[in-house]
């Protein structure tokens, strides 16, 4: 059965970073892939967009040895782990069957062995007509927290700094300025690297 879009994301950890990969087809039949990659909230965004035409039929190929198309009644695990990130990976066939792995499912057997071959494909693959197109957005600092009414890092609060060392039980569960939840002890969030502070009902 023929893959026509894979696309696989990946976000949630401790350092704020997150990553994602679709590999379609484009409205003249081209096949595309499109990745974008943050190593944590104060590094910069990388999008890197390009044609990459037969690595869709190859991805296939994989899938058909691996009989992907059939993944489609997984069960979730009771077991996840605590600060580490998550991840998606998406799957869609020529007849509409679709595929979803999460980070919590019970993965069926040779799914790693699938996974790296999927990646090293990816990563390697080489067209004969490859257009690439790489932009960075700006990373994330304290000083551009400022233009939205933030302190900067020269301005922070000492007794903010102490928060670094202190137990974060007692702290907010979502981020008042995004409401991103957060994990575990995290005292920044991973979204927009707010300080976390103290829940309203214990301040």
């Amino acid at each position: 059965m023929k893959l026509i879009a894979y696309s696989t994301a990946s976000s949630g950890g401790m350092l704020g970073g997150r990553s994602s990969t679709s590999v379609f087809y484009t409205d003249d039949g081209r096949c595309k892939v499109e990745i974008t990659d943050k190593p944590a909230h104060n590094q910069p965004t990388t999008h890197k967009k390009y044609y990459a035409d037969g690595l869709l039929e190859k991805l296939s190929e994989i899938c058909e040895r691996y009989n992907v198309a059939g993944w489609t009644n997984l069960t979730g695990e009771s077991i996840s782990m605590l600060d580490a990130a998550s991840g998606s990976d998406k799957f869609t066939f020529e007849n509409g069957t679709t595929v979803i792995l999460e980070s919590k499912m019970a993965y069926p057997q040779y799914v790693y062995e699938m996974f790296q071959e999927f990646r090293e494909l990816i990563k390697d693959f080489k067209g004969s007509d490859v257009e690439v197109e790489v932009t960075e957005d700006a990373p994330f600092t304290f000083a551009s927290m400022g233009m939205m009414g933030f302190q900067t890092a020269n301005n922070v609060n000492p007794k903010v700094d102490e928060r670094r060392d202190q137990d974060v039980s007692d702290w907010a569960k979502f981020c008042r300025n995004c409401g991103t939840k957060f994990e575990g002890n995290q005292k920044f969030c991973a979204e927009c690297g707010s300080v976390r502070e103290k829940s309203a009902s214990r301040s």
